[in-house]
């Protein structure tokens, strides 16, 4: 979410998804990774093939929500611990 909250058209570097551990063991370069983002129904690679977003940005509902889960993840993992 910070990646997308800095950019004013909410575009995140394909590099910080290519940075993620699973998709380093499917994707060997970022114009790879590119290439397969484009081929998504959800997302838009920008013409010069180095940042991504979703097609339908995030709602305020969308943010509440992913606020929640993020509250009630916190309360969970301290009761494990």
């Amino acid at each position: 979410m910070r990646f997308i909250s800095k950019d004013p058209q909410g575009y995140v570097p394909i590099s910080v998804i290519a940075g993620f551990k699973k998709i380093k063991a499917l994707v060997h370069n970022n114009p790879m990774l590119a290439a397969a983002l484009r081929t998504s129904s959800k997302l838009v690679v920008s013409g010069d093939g180095k940042r991504v977003k979703r097609r339908h940005p995030f709602t305020e509902s969308d943010m509440q929500e992913f606020q929640w889960q993020k509250i009630f993840l916190v309360i969970l993992l301290t009761k494990i611990l």
